[in-house]
C-alpha cells in the first residue's frame, strides 16, 4: 500500500487556457486532409511527428546553470553525441527530462541538492535540448540513461519527468542500480501518452491504428507492456515516490495515484495549481524531492 505525503497546494497564479499555435493547427488540417486520401499514409506521416521531439529546454531559464556546471563531458548514446552536466559532489542524483525536455529543466532543483551534499547529474537525450539527433525514441533516451549511470561511481536516486519516468523504470529494470527513483508526473502506460498525442492533434481513429501498428512492426507486439509503468513500477526494488498534479492537462493525476498503489511502499505527492511542468521548480515540491532523497531508508 503507498503511503501518501499530504497534499501540498502552491500557491500559483490561476491556469489559463493555452491557446493554439498556428504550426499547431495547421498540422492537424494536414492529418485531416492527408488521411482522406490515405490512412496508412497520414500514419506514416503521424509516426515520422511522433518520433521528432521538439526542442523546447533550449532557451530556458535556467541556462545559465550550464556554464556554471562543475563538470561537463560529450557522451556517446549509439551513433550520437548528448552532453552531460553535474555540479556539486556527493552522492550522484540522475535527473532525466521527459519528451522535448532537457537537463536544464531540473535546474531549480540544483542548488537545493547541492547544499545538502549532492552531485547532480543532467544530461540531454539525443535529438533534445543540444544533444545530436532528430528523431529518437523512449528506447534511446533509456539507454542514455544507462550510458551516464555508467560514467559515475554509482547512483544514490534518479529523478525522472514524464516520459523520462518511462524510460527511467525501463533503466532500473535493465540493470542501473539505484536507491531511489523519484517520478514527476509521469504517464501510466503508453496509452495515456497516445491519448494526449491523439488528442492534441485530433487524429483520425484510423491513422492512429496506423501509426500503432509500424511502432509494433518496429518494436514488437510486446512494446506496450515494455513501456508501461504499470507493469514496471511493481518490479523496482528501489524505494519510490510520485508527484502529480490535479491540474495536469496531459497526464492526470489519477494515474500517478494508481502507479503508487502498484509500487509498494511508494510515496505519493499531490499537488495543486502547477500543472505538468512546474511541477519541476515549484518551492514545495522540491523541498520534498529533497527531503526524500535525502532521507534515511525505513
Amino acid at each position: 500500500m503507498s503511503a501518501n505525503i499530504p497534499l501540498v497546494v502552491a500557491p500559483s497564479k490561476p491556469l489559463r487556457e493555452p491557446q493554439v499555435p498556428f504550426a499547431l493547427k495547421a498540422m492537424r488540417w494536414a492529418i485531416r486532409a492527408y488521411a482522406r486520401i490515405s490512412s496508412q499514409g497520414a500514419g506514416r506521416m503521424l509516426n515520422r511527428l511522433w518520433f521528432t521531439p521538439q526542442r523546447y529546454g533550449v532557451g530556458s531559464r535556467f541556462d545559465a546553470l550550464l556554464d556554471k556546471a562543475d563538470a561537463f563531458m560529450n557522451l556517446k548514446v549509439g551513433a550520437l553525441t548528448i552532453p552531460v552536466y553535474s555540479w556539486g559532489s556527493g552522492p550522484v542524483v540522475l535527473c532525466a527530462h521527459g519528451w522535448s525536455g532537457s537537463g536544464v529543466q531540473f535546474g531549480a532543483m540544483v542548488a537545493p541538492l547541492v547544499e545538502k551534499g549532492y552531485r547532480v547529474v543532467a544530461f540531454d537525450a539525443p535529438g533534445h535540448g543540444r544533444a545530436q539527433g532528430v528523431r529518437t525514441n523512449v528506447l534511446q533516451m533509456r539507454d542514455a540513461i544507462l550510458a551516464v549511470a555508467a560514467q559515475t561511481l554509482g547512483v544514490h536516486a534518479v529523478v525522472a519527468h514524464s516520459l523520462g519516468s518511462i524510460a527511467a523504470a525501463m533503466a532500473v529494470r535493465e540493470g542501473l542500480l539505484t536507491n531511489k527513483v523519484i517520478m514527476l508526473a509521469p504517464p501510466a502506460d503508453m496509452q495515456v501518452v497516445l491519448d494526449v498525442f491523439q488528442q492534441r492533434l485530433q487524429v483520425p481513429d484510423a491513422v492512429m491504428l496506423a501509426h500503432c501498428k509500424l511502432m509494433e512492426q518496429e518494436f514488437g507486439d510486446d512494446i506496450w507492456d515494455r513501456l508501461s509503468l504499470m507493469k514496471n513500477v511493481p518490479l523496482i526494488q528501489a524505494e519510490g515516490m510520485i508527484v502529480s498534479d490535479i491540474n495536469d492537462a496531459e497526464v492526470p493525476a489519477a494515474y500517478g495515484e494508481a502507479l503508487a498503489l502498484k509500487w509498494r511502499g511508494s510515496r505519493f505527492l499531490q499537488t495543486a495549481g502547477l500543472g505538468h511542468y512546474r511541477v519541476l521548480r515549484d518551492e514545495s515540491v522540491i523541498e520534498e524531492v529533497v527531503k526524500f532523497i535525502n532521507r534515511l531508508p525505513d
